[in-house]
Parts: C-alpha cells; structure tokens; sequence
C-alpha cells in the first residue's frame, strides 16, 4: 500500500513538472520578445535543469511535439474529429474547415510565432511544425479522397486538385489573412473558406439547412463545453456525461441542431400525458445573434406538436434575451395564477410561457385549457 502510493505521488510530481514546462514553453511563445528560445531558458522559467526537460521530453524535438498536441487539444481538436467522421463527405467538408479554423483562430499569435520560426530554422520548433503540417496533409487527402468517392467532385477536379485546394484553404495562413487581415470572425471566416473550397471542388453550394437529429454521445463534449460558457446552462450540466442525467429517460427526448452538417444547438423536450415542454436549450457561443436560437425553438416547437397540442418553455427572469425570442416566435407568458401554480415547489421562479399556434385546417391547439404540471 504505501509502496502504491509512494508511486502516485511520483507520478502526480513528473505530471506537474511536464505542466509546468509546457506553460513555460507557452509563455515564451505568447510573448512580444525576440529573444530566441532555448531549453535553458524555458527549464529557468519553469524553475528546473535544463536536464530535467530532457529527460521528460527526451529532445527539444519531444518537447515542441508535446507543446503541439497540447495546443491541439486546448483548440479543439475534439470538434475537428467528429467532423472527420461524419458519414456525409460534404458535412465533412464544411464541419471540418469550421473546427480547424477555430482551432487556429483560438490561439493566433501561438501558431504565427511557432510557423515563423520553423520559416526561418525548422530545428528551433524541433520539427513539430513540420509533422503537424504532415499530418494535416495527410487529413487533406482524405477528405479529397472522400469527396471523390462520393461523387461530389465537379468534372475536371482529381483527388490530387482536391487536395492541393484544401490544402491551400485549410491552412494558417489562409485563415490567418482572413481574421488578422480582414478582421473576420472565425466563423465568418470559416464561412468564406468553406464556401471557396466547395465552389472549387463541387460547384456552386446549396443553402446551409437546419436539421434537428437525436443527440447522441459523439455530441457530448461539445455541448458541454457550450453549456459551461453559459450561465443559465451550467446548473444542469451534472453527472458524467454532464447533460441534464438527472433528467433523462422515456419521457426526455434530446436533440442536436446541424446547420450545414455542423452542430450549432442543442434541446430537449419534455414529455408528460398530453403536454410538452421545451428544456435546456443552449446554442455554440460562437453562432450566437446568427439566426440559430430562432432556428433551435422552431424546430423543437415543430416536433413538440407531434406529441401534443400543449407546448410550453420556462425561462429565468434575467434572461431577457431568451424571453424576447420565445414571444417573437409565437411563445406567450402564461396567466399569473398559473404563474404561482408553476412555480410552486420550484428551486427557483421561472416566467412560464405557452406556445400559441394555429396548424393549417386545425384549431389553435393553445386554446384548449391545459393542466400542466412541471417535470423538473
């Protein structure tokens, strides 16, 4: 026993000690200061010898890999691989370039210092740019290759064309101009990439659709991240999977809004005897005053018809924003008295409202009386 936790404690040290480099190397990298960066100075700043950072990274070439990966993590290299595997090529195409765009837009001044300096001596960054440019070429071939399977590329396009396009679009420096030079949003960005490369590739895109599809675990670190970003989402976000667990089962219906094939929302609906009720909706920060939040509600309210005529939504009194989209899409607060009726044994007051819409040929479903009784 004390022979296991002698080698926890060990193991604990070495993981704060690789930190401890890494944020150094992070630092040096961040900051406005010439001078070139070497491994003395990175284990000073991180208060260790010189030999201690080889002997965990093994080389400055180990080193600079490490710091990569972490960087890639950091960035989002989640929301990149769920786009790589996407069934649809297209959906891949778009979701792809969106998440690597971020991913670079994240950490700008990082990725400009690291790619001028392997311009200038590619064995100061260990050769970990080079590797990382590898490995994206390679990702750009099998896009290519996924677009050319499924018969997406226009005539005269090769997987080979395919790839050098991508591979040109796709890159920093590309997306670079587009946010430093042009001052573009990442998303805003990402839109004028993808559209180019789909041009190029495929002739002229379609429209972006909205399509709401069943959420599912590939889904979850991404709303998590959202709804951490959000005050209103973060009292739900409990248990492993951190999305409403307290909450899920046959009668908690959870869904995810693809706009182009990229997730941009996500909701659940309630379901109790004859009533609906809309929950937990959070939008990706990033495509928020877009459009999406309109987008998610119609959506979700139109499936919600499907299992009654009785659909409401709850909403914390500050949020103000929330409140003024659900009225201007046929939401309405409720009567006061069943206001109080609601909010009776709530942890907190909500304002209540009731969605009031007339189906083609039907009676407005909002005008029968309802006894709803709140699930959570």
């Amino acid at each position: 026993m004390a022979r296991s936790y002698t080698q926890t404690m060990r193991a604990e040290s070495a993981e704060r000690t690789r930190r401890a480099v890494l944020e150094a190397l992070d630092k040096r990298l961040r900051s406005k200061r010439t001078q070139a960066i070497s491994v003395d100075l990175i284990a000073q700043d991180a208060g260790i010898v010189r030999s201690t950072v080889y002997a965990i990274f093994g080389s400055r070439a180990g080193l600079f890999d490490a710091y990569a990966d972490d960087l890639w993590m950091r960035s989002g290299l989640t929301r990149l691989s769920e786009a790589v595997k996407a069934e649809d090529a297209l959906v891949h195409l778009r979701g792809g370039i969106v998440a690597g765009t971020r991913m670079f837009a994240a950490n700008l001044p990082v990725f400009r210092r690291l790619y001028a300096m392997d311009a200038l001596d590619p064995d100061s960054v260990g050769g970990a740019v080079r590797r990382m440019e590898q490995d994206r070429l390679e990702g750009m071939r099998h896009l290519a290759r996924r677009l050319g399977e499924s018969g997406l590329l226009r005539p005269g396009v090769d997987v080979e064309h395919a790839t050098n396009v991508l591979w040109t679009l796709c890159s920093f420096q590309a997306i670079d101009l587009e946010v430093s030079g042009r001052g573009l949003t990442a998303d805003d960005a990402a839109t004028v990439l993808a559209s180019a490369a789909e041009r190029a590739l495929c002739g002229v895109p379609a429209a972006d659709p909205a399509v709401l599809v069943p959420f599912g675990p590939g889904f979850a670190a991404t709303v998590r991240q959202w709804a951490e970003e959000s005050p209103y989402s973060r009292p739900w976000l409990v248990g492993d999977e951190g999305l409403g667990a307290a909450q899920v089962g046959e009668d908690v219906l959870r869904y995810v809004l693809l706009v182009g094939g990229v997730a941009c929302g996500y909701g659940e609906l309630w379901t109790d005897e004859d009533e609906v009720e809309l929950a937990h909706l959070v939008v990706d920060p990033q495509r928020r005053r877009r459009g999406v939040g309109r987008q998610l509600v119609t959506a979700l309210t139109a499936v919600a018809y499907d299992s009654s005529p009785h659909v409401f939504i709850r909403v914390e009194p500050d949020n103000t924003a929330a409140l003024g989209l659900y009225r201007k899409v046929g939401f309405e607060d409720v009567p006061q008295d069943e206001q109080d009726s609601f909010n009776a044994g709530q942890p907190r007051e909500y304002v209540w409202l009731r969605h009031r819409a007339v189906r083609p040929g039907g009676q407005n479903p909002t005008e029968v009386a309802s006894t709803h009784r709140p699930l959570g």
